[in-house]
């Protein structure tokens, strides 16, 4: 009888300790699918930022030759500025020119 109950205590035990694992096992499935879960998502955004900062290098790019393609007609329209500044003033130099010489 001694046996049987030292038995029935030693397969509790087993019982408890199976039960106790199947806990563990569950505590452990749970915290490795969130951090699978979490992995997933830091992937998702890690993908998401890569193609933003693709696309705005891109933009940026664009935006970069589009203001070198500004200054460079600013530049020019600066120059023709400054020759018909130029030949205005000869212009009207030689306006003036005519009128001294109609005065006398």
């Amino acid at each position: 009888e001694e046996a049987s109950r030292h038995a029935e205590d030693h397969v509790k035990d087993l019982e408890q300790s199976v039960r106790d694992w199947r806990q563990k096992s569950s505590e452990l499935q749970t915290a490795l699918q969130l951090e699978t879960n979490a992995r997933i998502s830091q992937d998702n955004s890690h993908r998401t930022l890569t193609i933003d900062f693709e696309s705005t290098s891109a933009e940026n790019k664009e935006l970069s030759s589009q203001l070198h393609e500004l200054e460079q007609d600013r530049l020019t329209l600066e120059a023709e500025a400054r020759d018909n500044g130029e030949q205005l003033r000869e212009m009207a130099e030689k306006v003036f020119q005519l009128l001294e010489r109609l005065k006398l």
